[in-house]
């Protein structure tokens, strides 16, 4: 994700067994998945990274009844996307938008 100041955050997403095929520190392994994918080998070969690479487990999470009486889940409850950035944001203001609405319809 590009912000304005010029900076931009990329992240990988994966099943964990991917992360085991890379060894290193935190920043070896972030460079290694860089140079796997060809666009990020060229783009963000040799830049400087903001702070240390971080790693995230198990932030997925999800449930299987989304409603009840006097509830409804929206947002990321109803499967986790992005920790930080937009997807999350527009699917929590929509579902539960649309939550609301059927809320008060009933």
């Amino acid at each position: 994700m590009p912000f304005s100041t010029g900076i931009t955050s990329l992240g990988f997403v994966s099943d964990p067994s991917f992360f085991e095929g890379f060894e290193g520190t935190n920043e070896e392994k972030y460079r290694a998945m860089l140079e796997a994918e060809p666009f990020t080998a060229e783009r963000f070969r040799g830049v400087d990274l903001a702070f240390e690479p971080r790693i995230l487990e198990s932030r997925s999470a999800t449930t299987d009844k989304f409603y009840g009486e006097g509830y409804v889940l929206t947002g990321n409850v109803t499967e986790f996307l992005d920790p930080i950035f937009s997807s999350g944001v527009t699917l929590a203001t929509v579902s539960s938008q649309t939550a609301a609405k059927l809320v008060i319809k009933n």
